[in-house]
């Protein structure tokens, strides 16, 4: 089943870019800290308004970012993730329902910002 949270300020849906299946109301927000700083950057920022000025609490998780963002986020380990790209990742023909998933992760939007991997 996925849950979704009450975004309470505009400042919020400008931070999160990613996936997100999080409960309705938690004690902590488990987040994952992305491997790139681009993706660190924009995830503090929207935690620490979340903390600081919604009140809520965050723990962040460092760990790779890509699939096993997305499996954190279908298992409940995770409640959200600040940024990702689908694109990069395989799972999320399993997960995310835009890319014919089974919708147990899901989409909020983009953030405008236009990535590239000069890999």
């Amino acid at each position: 089943m996925t849950k979704y949270i009450k975004i309470k300020a505009g400042a919020v849906v400008l931070g999160l870019s990613a996936a997100a299946a999080f409960p309705a109301q938690a004690d902590v927000f488990n987040v994952p800290d992305a491997d790139w700083t681009g993706g660190l950057v924009t995830c503090r920022i929207l935690t620490t308004i979340m903390e600081q000025e919604m009140g809520h609490k965050v723990r962040h998780i460092t760990m790779p970012s890509g699939a096993g963002v997305y499996e954190g986020l279908r298992s409940g380990d995770l409640d959200f993730a600040c940024e990702g790209w689908p694109s990069y990742s395989s799972s999320k023909e399993e997960y995310i329902n835009e890319y014919g998933g089974d919708g147990s992760v899901v989409k909020f939007g983009n953030v405008g910002v236009v990535g590239a991997s000069s890999y």
